[in-house]
């Protein structure tokens, strides 16, 4: 299991010497692949995933999901394989079924260049932006208190990757060609990837099997890009279901967050654990406000919000069916 392989490369467990000399190599490997994707511009996000801790069925614990090196071992293998295989499929020219990630829409481009700024984060700006200037940004930022904003607004900028028989590269990796190889028990689109390979590496690519990929790629590409969006969905409600009947627990007590949106309606507050609820504007204030959208910041008479200030509030109420937590700023 990944636990077990992190506990021998820390030296807490042992195991035969054979099977512990592989592992070591797979973590030097590992490391090697993380500087040189570093190294051309990959965006290294911080995960917002979650794991729920249930007792009688009901969830009593909201905690962030552990990342072990040992899942980045897999994780370099998985994109090195996938890279591999998307590289050699274009080099033969045959129809494929690419996972691509687009460059972000140029108006968000701009609203988080100019948040960049205003927390002191240097970005260069150029005509065609490269994900090595937004991992550059993201990188001056890990030190900051400002680290977890610009992730999750830098997120926000980007777009959703997608299957598509046309390589357009993917944004987010800094990769000029990828694919989705590793996983064809669970996913459509690497299925599809290895009966493309399967017949291409058997000798069998005639001109009737190219006709008939060149149709079931592009088909199975739109078809899974959108059913990817309906099962995502249905894993962040599933999550947001959760969250409420662990926020309905909370009901009243003063708890710690941060401001991790802002609307001209008020704003939303993250609690640690990521659990997120919404503070109304007129619950901040009785005055008139003004949204500065391009500064993420609501203004009240008597103060001003804006995105990852620190606040304290309370849960007031869930409507668990609506999936909606309403929260109230305490003093103190």
């Amino acid at each position: 299991t990944y636990n077990q392989v992190q506990d021998v490369l820390d030296g807490v467990t042992t195991c035969d010497k054979q099977l512990r000399d592989m592992l070591q190599a797979c973590k030097e490997l590992a490391k090697i692949l993380i500087d040189k994707r570093q190294k051309r511009g990959n965006i290294n996000f911080v995960s917002k995933e979650v794991s729920f801790v249930m007792k009688d069925g009901k969830v009593v614990d909201v905690v962030p999901r552990t990342t072990l090196f040992s899942h980045q071992i897999i994780e370099e293998f998985m994109i090195v394989a996938n890279e591999t295989v998307a590289q050699y499929a274009s080099d033969c020219g045959v129809p494929f079924v690419y996972r691509v990630h687009d460059k972000p829409d140029s108006e968000k481009v701009a609203v988080l260049i100019a948040l960049l700024k205003g927390l002191g984060i240097t970005i260069k700006e150029t005509q065609d932006l490269h994900a090595t200037s937004l991992s550059k940004a993201l990188n001056q930022a890990q030190d900051t208190p400002y680290f977890n904003l610009i992730n999750d607004v830098m997120l926000r900028t980007m777009q959703k990757a997608k299957y598509s028989d046309v390589n357009t590269g993917h944004f987010g990796l800094a990769s000029a060609c990828y694919c989705h190889f590793t996983s064809p028990i669970r996913r459509y689109a690497d299925l599809v990837v290895h009966r493309v390979l399967k017949t291409l590496i058997s000798g069998k690519m005639t001109q009737k099997a190219l006709d008939a990929y060149e149709e079931m790629c592009q088909a199975s590409g739109l078809q899974a890009s959108k059913t990817e969006k309906i099962a995502d969905e249905a894993e962040r409600k599933a999550d947001d279901v959760k969250k409420c009947q662990y926020a309905a627990t909370l009901l009243d007590k003063p708890l710690e967050g941060i401001v991790s949106g802002v609307t001209e309606n008020g704003i939303f507050v993250q609690l640690a654990n990521t659990v997120e609820g919404f503070v109304s504007a007129r619950l901040l204030s009785s005055g008139a406000t003004q949204f500065i959208k391009e500064k993420f910041t609501l203004v009240c008479p008597n103060r001003r919000y804006s995105l990852g200030d620190k606040v304290r509030v309370a849960i007031y109420s869930v409507n668990q069916s609506a999936c909606k937590i309403d929260m109230m700023l305490v003093d103190g």
